[in-house]
C-alpha cells in the first residue's frame, strides 16, 4: 500500500488543489502510511487485536495533513472492525470498508462531495452486499468502484473542475484500495475459501473553502482530552479556520486546521487538554473566497 502511494507521491502533490493548493497530499499520505507500516511490521506474528491497536495508534500519531488524518480514521474503521477476528471473509471486508467510510466522514467538520469522503463511501457501497465468496474478487470490485468514483470527482467540485483534475486525496485512497486488492490476490491459498489472514493489509478531505484574509497557516498537533472537549475543540476551530479534522479516540486526538490565527488554534487545544507534537506551516496568502 505504502509503495504504491509513494510511487505516485509527486502525482498526488500536483493534483492537490482543494481545499488549498499546498501540493502536499501525496507527501502527507505517504508519511502517514510509513508510520502505519512500521507499526504493522513490528507487530508481525501478534494476534489481530494487538496488531489493530498498533496500527490505529500509529495512524493517529503519524497522521499528516488533512488527507493523512482522514486516511488514519479510515484505517481505524477497518482495523477496529477486524480486531476481534483472525480470518477475514467477504462480510467482514464489507463491514470494514463501511466503517472506514463512516469514520472518514466523521473526522471532518463539513463533509464535501467530490473528495476522498465521496470515494470512500462509493467504495464501501460497491461491496456492501458481497456477491462473491472470494475476497480477492470482492476487493477487485472495490478498486474498480474507487477508480470510477475518483474520475467523477472532477465534475463534483468547482475547484477540481476549474483545474481539470481529480481530487488528490481521493486518488490516494483509490491507490490504497488497489494496493490492498493486489496484495490479497497474490496471497497463497493457506486459508479457508474466500478468506484472508487478518492483517494482510488494510486501507481516506473535504471541508469548506479557505476564508478570505491574510496569511494562512496549517496547524497540526496531538491533544489528550475527553470526547466532549474534542467536540468543543472542533467547534472552536470552526470559528477561526477550515479544513478541520479532529480525529481519534480513547482520549487522544489528531488535530488539523487551516487558519489565519495559528496561535489561537493551538491555544484552543491547550485550553481543553494536553497538547504535543505541534506543527505549523505557512501556506501563503489566504485565497479570496469563491
Amino acid at each position: 500500500m505504502l509503495g504504491l502511494v509513494r510511487d505516485h507521491e509527486q502525482e498526488l502533490n500536483r493534483l492537490n488543489v482543494f481545499p488549498v493548493r499546498d501540493h502536499d497530499t501525496g507527501t502527507n499520505m505517504s508519511l502517514t502510511l510509513d508510520g502505519v507500516v512500521k507499526a504493522a511490521d513490528a507487530s508481525i506474528g501478534s494476534p489481530m487485536r494487538e496488531l489493530a491497536v498498533a496500527v490505529v495508534d500509529a495512524a493517529t500519531m503519524e497522521a499528516r495533513g488533512n488527507s493523512g488524518t482522514i486516511l488514519a480514521e479510515a484505517l481505524r474503521g477497518l482495523f477496529e472492525t477486524w480486531a476481534p477476528h483472525e480470518l477475514i471473509g467477504p462480510e467482514l471486508i464489507a463491514a470494514g470498508f463501511g466503517a472506514a467510510a463512516e469514520r472518514a466522514a466523521q473526522s471532518v467538520l463539513e463533509p464535501v462531495e467530490g473528495t476522498i469522503l465521496t470515494v470512500a463511501r462509493a467504495t464501501a457501497e460497491a461491496i456492501a452486499s458481497p456477491r462473491t465468496g472470494d475476497v480477492a474478487e470482492q476487493l477487485a470490485v472495490a478498486a474498480d468502484a474507487a477508480g470510477r468514483a475518483v474520475e467523477a470527482t472532477t465534475g463534483q467540485l468547482a475547484a477540481l473542475r476549474h483545474a481539470g483534475v481529480v481530487d488528490a486525496a481521493a486518488k490516494g485512497y483509490e491507490l490504497c484500495v488497489r494496493a490492498f486488492a493486489t496484495t490479497v490476490a497474490a496471497l497463497p491459498e493457506t486459508t479457508g475459501p474466500g478468506e484472508v489472514p487478518a492483517g494482510a493489509e488494510g486501507a481516506a478531505h473535504g471541508d469548506a473553502a479557505a476564508r478570505e484574509g491574510g496569511a494562512l497557516f496549517e496547524v497540526q498537533y496531538l491533544v489528550a482530552c475527553g470526547q466532549r472537549d474534542a467536540e468543543e475543540l472542533r467547534a472552536a476551530l470552526a470559528a477561526i479556520g477550515d479544513s478541520i479534522a479532529v480525529a481519534g479516540d480513547h482520549g487522544r486526538y489528531r488535530v488539523h486546521v487551516h487558519t489565519e490565527r495559528a496561535g489561537a488554534a493551538i491555544e484552543a487545544g491547550i485550553d481543553r487538554g494536553r497538547v504535543s507534537r505541534v506543527e505549523v506551516a505557512y501556506l501563503g496568502a489566504a485565497p479570496a473566497a469563491g
